[in-house]
């Protein structure tokens, strides 16, 4: 591959990156602040508890949990993990 089609290519992942970033940020401001509170109570630091909000989690299907709490049952699911992982379950 030449080294303007890899560089293309990087841009281009890059942007949908920083797209999908956007968008969750967009929805970490929109997301219940229960859980906004609770996942930074539970991992010590803002910082940690967006990562731990916006990684895919095997416990939970491979989403992430900003993906689960988009709705009352989903939010209720996150804040029992939160729950059970501040706990040590």
């Amino acid at each position: 591959m030449n080294t303007d089609r890899f560089r293309a290519k990087m841009v281009k992942e890059a942007a949908k990156d920083i797209e999908a970033r956007q968008r969750r940020i967009e929805i970490l401001k929109a997301v219940d602040s229960r859980i906004v509170n609770a996942a930074a109570r539970t991992f010590e630091s803002p910082a940690a508890a967006a990562d731990w909000l916006m990684t895919a989690t095997v416990s939970i299907g491979d989403l992430n949990p900003l993906d689960m709490a988009t709705n009352h049952s989903g939010c209720s699911a996150v804040l029992r993990i939160l729950a059970r992982i501040e706990q040590g379950n």
